[in-house]
């Protein structure tokens, strides 16, 4: 049996009210925020972005009905993965493939000895964001528990 998503993210791992409204500044604000709860190293911020952005350059993260996937794998800064979940009312242009704005931003570092997990957690996310419903809900949940509780049961680790 796998780790919840809940367990990997932490109390501390969820952002309520992004506030930044381009994909850069969704992406700065998360990664400064894992460093700023002892995810990263705040000497990793910079490399961190810069690696995530050169991944966006290779295809948009955003993969539909509002949610998009910031993550680098095989990241040698982590010893174990780390995924801060994000949120915001307005929607940020992430590129996304059905051209939507994102709402709902799940990062993900993870190192190279979990590149399996990494996956893993890739094909669950991108299962609950194949369904619009959920997506939508999730965006509206105002109690962050009741939302990780909801991630919790869409995706095990």
């Amino acid at each position: 049996m796998g780790k919840k998503l809940s367990e990997i993210v932490g109390e501390d791992g969820f952002l309520d009210s992004l506030k930044n409204a381009d994909k850069i500044g969704v992406i700065r604000e998360m990664v400064e925020e894992a460093a700023s709860r002892g995810k990263i190293r705040a000497e990793d911020v910079e490399d961190v972005i810069k690696r995530i952005l050169k991944r966006e350059q290779q295809g948009s993260t955003g993969i539909g009905n509002g949610v998009a996937i910031p993550h680098i794998k095989q990241y040698p800064g982590v010893s174990e993965m780390v995924v801060v979940v994000g949120r915001t009312e307005h929607g940020v242009d992430f590129g996304a493939v059905d051209g939507q704005p994102c709402r709902l931003f799940f990062l993900i570092l993870t190192p190279k000895k979990q590149t399996e997990e990494h996956i893993k957690v890739l094909r669950r996310i991108a299962a609950i964001a194949r369904d619009a419903e959920l997506c939508t809900y999730l965006t509206k949940e105002k109690d962050p528990k009741q939302l990780m509780r909801v991630l919790d049961a869409a995706c095990e680790v």
